[in-house]
């Protein structure tokens, strides 16, 4: 196994990650579910965890770099974040986001 997936495997969310959002899935997609927007709001929060203090912290710079409009900044915190956990979808988001902007 090479350092990359072993670093890949090690900051996949668990199982009961998984179970959670499937919960949250089914709820959303229920018509009758009053709290949607809660519902989507837990989502957007268990989608931006990546299991990784280090990548949860890079994230959070780079969204904070985005609202303060310093989108250098942003692009550097989330090209660090893509490079240390390639597969969390999160960081590739914002990193198009802040390109974007």
């Amino acid at each position: 196994m090479t350092a990359a997936v072993a670093l890949g495997l090690a900051l996949l969310p668990g199982q009961g990650f998984a179970d959670d959002l499937d919960t949250l899935f089914q709820q959303l997609a229920d018509p009758g579910t009053a709290n949607w927007q809660t519902v989507e709001r837990d989502i957007e929060i268990q989608l931006a965890l990546s299991g990784s203090a280090s990548a949860d912290l890079l994230l959070r710079r780079g969204q904070e770099a985005l609202e303060a409009q310093e989108y250098e900044a942003a692009i550097d915190h989330l090209t660090a974040l893509t490079d240390h956990a390639p597969e969390f979808a999160e960081g590739w988001n914002s990193r198009a986001t802040a390109y974007f902007l």
